[in-house]
């Protein structure tokens, strides 16, 4: 299991996991966080991010995707995984344009 998604499988399945983070830190990058965890929701989604959700919430493998979002708030800490490198590199390009 990866520690942040529980995503379940045996070493070698996992082995190519990116897991990735939005987390935003007192007075540094905190403010718009729910519109900005919006953004990252959507491109995860565009590059089908295995699991992602947020740590209030939980993920999509136990919560359902519109129960995440429409709790998204601006305290929100969203997580996810990516199985393949082309999706971790096409999430970033979107994040850099959007962000």
């Amino acid at each position: 299991m990866t520690h942040s998604l529980h995503r379940s499988g045996d070493i070698e399945s996992l082995r190519g996991d990116f897991v990735w983070f939005m987390y935003q830190s007192k007075g540094i990058n905190d403010t718009g966080i729910k519109e900005k965890a919006q953004e990252f929701i959507a491109a995860a989604e565009i590059v089908g991010s295995e699991n992602w959700g947020d740590v209030k919430t939980g993920p999509i493998v136990s919560s359902s995707k519109e129960y995440i979002k429409e709790n998204i708030s601006n305290k929100s800490r969203i997580r996810g995984v990516f199985t393949k490198r082309e999706q971790v590199i096409e999430f970033l390009k979107i994040i850099k344009e959007k962000i």
